[in-house]
């Protein structure tokens, strides 16, 4: 059950004279008048009000708010700090990589045919040889 389940009670509603209002037959409020009196009364800890603590609150909320936005920033930064000095040590790029893949692949197709272009002048040769 949330706080938007909360509702009065039906009775009271059909009723409002059901509510304590007053400490005494009288209809004097005095009740009403001392929760009325709450808002200004320093209750929180001797020192606050119930507005002046939940000020505080909200300050302190968004102060460690925005120290955990800063912290993020600051982790944030030294973690690509960190990797691009990784990168550097180990040397290993993978664009560089690709290149160099591509550049032996390469390399290897152009051995490959002179090969082949090789097996057949030789076969050729056999051949003219042989006749």
């Amino acid at each position: 059950m949330g706080a938007r389940d909360m509702q009065v009670d039906t009775s009271i509603v059909a009723d409002p004279n059901l509510i304590a209002a007053s400490s005494t037959v009288n209809d004097d409020g005095e009740n009403a008048l001392s929760i009325g009196n709450l808002k200004d009364a320093l209750i929180m800890g001797g020192t606050a009000t119930f507005g002046d603590y939940y000020g505080t609150l909200v300050g302190n909320i968004g102060e460690a708010v925005a120290e955990a936005q800063r912290s993020l920033s600051h982790e944030t930064s030294v973690m690509t700090q960190l990797q691009s000095q990784y990168e550097q040590v180990s040397g290993v790029s993978i664009d560089e990589e690709m290149m160099n893949l591509m550049k032996f692949q390469l390399g290897y197709n152009a051995a490959a045919k002179m090969v082949t272009v090789a097996e057949e002048m030789y076969t050729e040769l056999l051949n003219m040889i042989q006749r």
